[in-house]
């Protein structure tokens, strides 16, 4: 999926939100980490019940701590690249692409009952 595209992330996020609104939603969770203006998946969002709390970067979470989102735009890793002392800025997806996923799995662990 390109992350920079939010026409490529909204019909997974359509099929997340269709599978967590079947049967019962008591052992389901969804995470979404994603470079996408939030405000363009919205609708999406609001099915799985979370709110963009205001401008990206963010982190958001129901309530009960079972569906999320995170934003982080290319202008955040643009800033922890100046920050760290970063000689090159993330001109592209592919430069922070591997971080996402260990991003995400720190996330989900971080917030499981393990």
């Amino acid at each position: 999926m390109h992350a920079d595209l939010v026409s490529e992330t909204l019909a997974p996020l359509a099929q997340v939100a269709a599978w967590a609104a079947r049967g019962t939603s008591a052992s389901k969770i969804a995470r979404l980490c994603t470079q996408n203006d939030p405000a363009q998946l919205a609708p999406l969002l609001g099915r799985l019940g979370v709110t963009a709390p205001g401008p990206a970067p963010f982190d958001a979470a129901t309530a009960d701590d079972r569906n999320s989102l995170t934003s982080l735009p290319l202008a955040a890793w643009n800033a922890l690249a100046a920050q760290k002392g970063g000689t090159v800025p993330y001109a592209n997806t592919g430069q922070v692409h591997q971080v996402i996923p260990a991003l995400m799995l720190t996330d989900a662990l971080r917030r499981s009952q393990f």
